[in-house]
């Protein structure tokens, strides 16, 4: 299978189609994570004096501060919702470009939010080990903590040593399984998300399927391995990009000019959104386009339209333009016998 030219074709859907990029946006938007930050820990009475203007503002804001909390509550589940709906929507849309058929982000939308459900359901189902996974790891981080701790308090280095080397190498077990499990899911998805959207199965189906291409070496493990490509130079983009505007925000912020440096960063946010939602939309149409190959959706249909290749594809509600209309057959008379 060529790669390579899986990535280019994407690359020509994504920049011809410029509609999906809405799509990708909120896909995006609903996959991004946060990260935590250090607290600072405050040890002299005079930073606490510096908080009391700040703590007399909260306690004077209380019901703007709750509006505020639930409007952002709200709209995190609202993007949380289309994102779903995009994702589907999105392999969608990238399947009827390839099969020459209009591409329209209100059909999309349709879509994404008729398997919303099952969309939901295939990446809550391969989260769960993830979850799992990570949840004993944190209990893990806890016991070594209480370990070491409760080792050194009745001088008991030996066994606290011991007790923290056992569960260190523990966790670096989970996090080659999270590391496994992580490549499993990704694959698996992405596989699956598209059996559920354009072969219109089960999530369960959809799961089982996927999982089935990846033991069978259909070129699934090799395709999430070419896809770092693009997307290490996306992050090394993006890390450069960062740095030119976030450095001189934080020296803003330091000197003293607040305003300035806080919207130098929302300048940074709105600049990221552009490059993500594109590449978003480049990182499904290349899914896409590599699930058709791997299903055999491309193989029919140069004989009817060469140049143009088509596939698979739900049923639509009006026939395309592109679709030849068969035959009319006419009966034949009957010849009377001479």
């Amino acid at each position: 299978m060529d790669y390579f030219g899986i990535l280019k074709k994407a690359g020509e859907v994504t920049w011809r189609h410029k509609v999906l990029w809405v799509l990708g946006f909120f896909a995006v938007a609903s996959s991004s994570g946060g990260s935590t930050g250090n607290m600072a820990q405050w040890r002299d009475n005079s930073t606490y004096a510096d908080l009391e203007p700040f703590g007399r503002w909260v306690e004077q804001n209380v019901v703007l501060l709750v509006v505020l909390a639930v409007a952002f509550v709200v709209f995190v589940l609202v993007m949380f919702v289309l994102g779903i709906a995009a994702r589907g929507g999105l392999a969608h849309l990238v399947n009827e470009a390839e099969e020459g058929r209009p591409v329209k982000a209100g059909n999309g939308w349709r879509v994404g939010f008729r398997y919303w459900g099952r969309t939901f359901m295939i990446g809550l189902m391969l989260g769960l080990p993830m979850l799992l996974i990570i949840g004993v790891m944190v209990i893990l981080l806890f016991g070594v903590g209480f370990g070491l701790a409760a080792g050194f308090e009745h001088e008991s280095i030996a066994a606290a040593l011991g007790f923290g080397g056992m569960m260190c190498g523990t966790l670096v077990l989970s996090v080659v399984l999270i590391l496994g499990v992580g490549f499993l899911v990704s694959v698996i998805g992405e596989l699956a998300v598209r059996y559920g959207v354009l072969h219109d199965v089960t999530f369960g189906q959809a799961i089982k399927q996927g999982w089935a291409d990846l033991r069978a070496k259909r070129g699934a493990a090799v395709m999430w391995l070419v896809m770092l490509l693009p997307q290490f130079a996306y992050g090394v983009v993006i890390l450069v990009a960062s740095f030119i505007i976030l450095i001189p925000a934080i020296l803003l912020i330091v000197s003293g000019a607040v305003l300035a440096g806080v919207g130098l960063l929302f300048m940074l946010v709105l600049l990221l959104l552009l490059p993500g939602a594109i590449y978003n939309t480049f990182y499904s149409a290349s899914w896409t386009i590599f699930f058709r190959r791997m299903t055999g959706a491309e193989v029919a249909t140069a004989v009817s339209m060469p140049g143009m290749t088509q596939g698979y594809a739900p049923t639509s509600s009006a026939p395309s333009a592109t679709e030849a209309a068969p035959p009319v057959v006419q009966p034949v008379e009957d010849v009377p016998e001479v």
